[in-house]
């Protein structure tokens, strides 16, 4: 018999349940799924994941995001990125770098 629509179905915990290939799981506007600490969700790599205007993703500290060539990562004014030494920036011919009064960049002899 299936269960009526909003029912909640308690699950014991490692509980697995298998979605056929191709399966979605509509969620409503706002919904949360509480995940344990370390879980992870296997995603295929031709995955997309709509998320809303203004989602955040908190992720930790040391992690790292691979970006395609071609990302642009808007910053806020005063945003500062540090780089480590030796750190190259490939910068498209013609490029023009504002500087603030009096701004100065060390180039190498």
């Amino acid at each position: 018999t299936p269960a009526p629509a909003g029912a909640q179905i308690p699950l014991p915990a490692g509980a697995q349940v298998p979605l056929p290939a191709g399966a979605q799981v509509p969620l409503s506007a706002g919904a949360q799924i509480p995940l344990p600490a370390g879980a992870q969700i296997p995603v295929p790599a031709e995955a997309q994941i709509p998320l809303p205007a203004g989602a955040q993703i908190p992720v930790p500290a040391g992690a790292q995001i691979p970006l395609p060539a071609e990302a642009q990562i808007p910053l806020p004014a005063g945003a500062q990125i540090p780089l480590p030494a030796g750190a190259q920036v490939p910068l498209p011919a013609g490029a023009q770098i504002p500087l603030p009064a009096g701004g100065q960049v060390p180039l190498p002899a």
